[in-house]
């Protein structure tokens, strides 16, 4: 079970600590505090009825069903899935940053909102096309019912959303923390150019690439 519902944090807290920056957090050691403290509330959450216990048994009841090969294939768009859905919580979080530090520093509103528009441009057609991907490999597969991976997909996002709300949130508008975001957008704009093209290989590419991290691993141990 453990397995299960760590897959729900990972991508996020990735994608989410790469954009960190003071208009979100006073620091990096308040952030990283923050993740463990809201981490252990979705956990003891798994005790009760939550829509991570509603999703976490409706992909138990699909896997079963599935052989084990068929299982890395749900797993791998799955994930696919997931990471596209983060990309697009960061690309809300940054423009909601913009917005309230343009509001703040009229000195620096264009500025912010001139970056923006060149950030969103770059990222906005490689998303498209990860997500036109993602829907390409979904009709393809005969791994499962696309039926049943929407359903779980779903659950999923209220999975990750009942997630997301245990997280606060502190926005910082000074313009020393604006400008922190400002210049972070040079940084995140590169990363999830990065990860949104790894969404765009196949998923047997993908599947290729997690047998040989494995391989190295196990070597690793010896």
């Amino acid at each position: 079970m453990a397995h299960l519902y760590s897959t729900l944090f990972v991508t996020f807290f990735v994608l989410t600590t790469l954009l960190i920056s003071p208009v979100f957090a006073a620091d990096k050691d308040e952030v990283v505090k923050l993740k463990a403290e809201n981490q252990k509330k979705v956990e003891q959450g798994i005790e009760k009825e939550t829509p991570i216990t509603e999703w976490i048994s409706s992909e138990k009841a699909l896997l079963k069903k599935l052989p084990e090969k068929n299982r890395q294939t749900f797993f791998i768009l799955r994930n696919k899935h997931s990471v596209i859905r983060s990309v697009e919580v960061v690309k809300r979080d940054v423009g909601n940053a913009v917005k309230a530090c343009a509001e703040n520093n009229k000195d620096m509103a264009k500025a912010m909102k001139t970056r923006f528009s060149q950030w969103t441009g770059v990222v906005d057609p490689i998303l498209k096309d990860a997500q036109k991907f993602l829907e390409l490999e979904l009709k393809e597969q005969e791994a499962f019912h696309v039926s049943d991976y929407r359903h779980v997909t779903e659950l999923n996002d209220k999975a990750y959303n009942f997630s997301e709300s245990q997280i606060q949130k502190s926005p910082v508008t000074t313009k020393e923390a604006c400008q922190g975001l400002l210049d972070s957008m040079d940084r995140t704009e590169e990363s999830l150019i990065n990860i949104l093209q790894d969404i765009l290989l196949p998923e047997e590419v993908v599947r290729k690439r997690l047998e040989q991290a494995k391989e190295a691993k196990e070597k690793a141990k010896k």
